[in-house]
Parts: structure tokens; C-alpha cells; sequence
């Protein structure tokens, strides 16, 4: 095989992984913006909350880690949390030695707006965060700390329906400017002057694939 084609090979082979790979991501993309507008919709009414427990043992302390995600009222609340307790003043029998990862999901009735502006330290338009720090719930030598973001059900909804809509209008623009070709007898490919050959583009090898037309068979011939 000859140096020039196996290039043109790997570059033919490349664009089709490229072409799928973007493919995919439009397809997880809208996909995505589909799943936050259920969410959106239904944190109007009801909060959700489920919530990710991580225990385990690091030296002589207990370590609990823990993500939350809440949804209420248009809004997704996001909580990293990390708790640590000496496991030796706990009592034997405590629920909290248990190490493991544990899953909890909980919904109750919509209980109000999401919390105001000026209750975060930091505000960037639908975004807000501010450090915290964890409840004890009476542990002994206890020490923790947390993160609290919240997002507006709007905003990723927006962001995930970027890729889709791009790929739609180029789409549209794509079907727009082969169709205005084939009306000007131009390759649709490079845009050359197919008037003198209009099954072959000479510039980039372009074929022109005509239909097949099925023609009417012949009446059978009478016979002598």
C-alpha cells in the first residue's frame, strides 16, 4: 500500500471516530438536559435527597465522608461533608463503627424557596457556595468540615442543551448550502463547477449517486 493512501486511510479513519465520538456526546448531552428539566419540574414539588456515606478507619479515628444532593424548589443543592471521631470513646455497640458505604434516599413535600442571596458567602449568578462545617450529633473529640453549592435547575439545563442546538442549526446550514449547490450545478463537496461533468467531480473525486428507477417490464410477447 502506498504512503498516500494509507494517510488518506488514517485520516478517513479518524474523522469517522471523531464524527461518532461527537455523535455520542450531542446524543448525552441532550439526554442530560432532558433528566435536569424532570428534576426541575419536579422540585416544585417535592425535595429530594440522596445522600452518599462513606466509613471507614484511619489510624484510631473514624472517618465518615459524606456527599448530598438536594433538589427543592428550581434549585440542586450539592453538600461534601467529612466528619472525624475518635472510634475508642464510641461505645461498642454504635451504628457509626459499622464501616462501609452506605445509600439514602429520602422525598418529602416541597418545603419553601431556596435560601436567599446574602445566606452565601460567595454568589456567581445561578451558582452559589460557602465552606461550613458539620453537625456533631454529640460525638466525642469531634472535628469536621463541609461544602455547600447550590445551582439553579436552569442553568446546567441551559448548558447541556448548548451541543444539541449547535448541531442542529449546523446541520440545517449544511442541508441549506447542498441544496443551493445542486441548484447552481456546483460539487457539494468543494463547491467546483460541475456543468462539463456533472456525474464526476475532476477536483476531489466527488460521485454523483443517481437513484435507482425501477423500469416497467415488457407485455410478455403473444405466443406464436
Amino acid at each position: 500500500m502506498a504512503p498516500t493512501s494509507r494517510r488518506r486511510r488514517i485520516r478517513q479513519w479518524a474523522r469517522t471516530v471523531a464524527r461518532w465520538a461527537l455523535n455520542a456526546a450531542t446524543v448525552a448531552s441532550a439526554v442530560l438536559c432532558l433528566a435536569v428539566g424532570v428534576v426541575w419540574v419536579r422540585s416544585y414539588r417535592a425535595t429530594d435527597d440522596v445522600v452518599r456515606q462513606r466509613t471507614c478507619t484511619e489510624g484510631a479515628d473514624l472517618v465518615q465522608r459524606f456527599a448530598t444532593v438536594t433538589t427543592y424548589e428550581g434549585t440542586i443543592g450539592l453538600d461534601w461533608s467529612v466528619s472525624r471521631v475518635m472510634a475508642a470513646r464510641l461505645d461498642p455497640g454504635d451504628d457509626r463503627l459499622v464501616v462501609g458505604t452506605l445509600w439514602m434516599h429520602s422525598s418529602a413535600p416541597a418545603s419553601g424557596p431556596p435560601p436567599a442571596d446574602d445566606e452565601w458567602t460567595h454568589r456567581w449568578g445561578p451558582v452559589g457556595w460557602r465552606p461550613g462545617s458539620s453537625g456533631s450529633d454529640g460525638w466525642p473529640h469531634w472535628a469536621g468540615h463541609a461544602v455547600h453549592v447550590t445551582v439553579r435547575c436552569w442553568f446546567p439545563a441551559v448548558l447541556f442543551a448548548l451541543m444539541p442546538a449547535a448541531r442542529s442549526i449546523a446541520w440545517a446550514r449544511r442541508r441549506r448550502r447542498l441544496a443551493l449547490l445542486a441548484l447552481a450545478g456546483c460539487c457539494p463537496a468543494c463547491g467546483y463547477d460541475l456543468r462539463a461533468t456533472p456525474g464526476r467531480c475532476p477536483e476531489c473525486g466527488w460521485v454523483r449517486m443517481s437513484p435507482l428507477i425501477s423500469q416497467p417490464s415488457p407485455p410478455p410477447s403473444p405466443h406464436p
